[in-house]
């Protein structure tokens, strides 16, 4: 539907579209220490401890196909995530950024039209309009 409109054109009827899947990420941040002053030898350096996270993300698809009883025209609408990044940090211990639910989210609805040339000949012109979504706190 979003990626090759002109093959929605030998669907005959109503189809539905659903699809999604999810994914799980844990990692730990390695943090170096901080030696604010190099050149003072009495100043000791700021350390911090490694810091461990967890991610579900998850993506998905939508969509409905229908030909209005034709033999010419497909109209689809449809709404998807190409991309989804999710992150649950606890309170690290002296972690310094990052301390909050952190998420990055593409949403994507889309709409496509195809409509037969002869035969088995189709042409078809979709639209996607891609909103994204920041969150993050330091």
């Amino acid at each position: 539907m979003a990626w090759n409109p002109a093959a929605l054109g030998p669907l005959a009827g109503t189809h539905l579209y659903a699809q999604g899947a999810a994914s799980r990420g844990s990692g730990v941040f390695e943090r170096s220490d901080l030696d604010r002053f190099p050149e003072r030898t009495d100043d000791e350096p700021e350390t911090f401890s490694p810091a461990e996270y967890q991610a579900l993300s998850t993506d998905w698809f939508f969509g409905v196909a229908h030909d209005f009883a034709s033999d010419r025209v497909t109209f689809a609408a449809g709404a998807f995530t190409p991309f989804v990044e999710r992150s649950a940090q606890q309170d690290w211990p002296g972690a310094h950024y990052r301390r909050e639910v952190d998420w990055y989210h593409l949403y994507a609805p889309c709409f496509a039209l195809a409509f037969r040339v002869s035969g088995d000949f189709y042409i078809g012109v979709g639209f996607t309009f891609v909103r994204s979504w920041l969150h993050t706190s330091f």
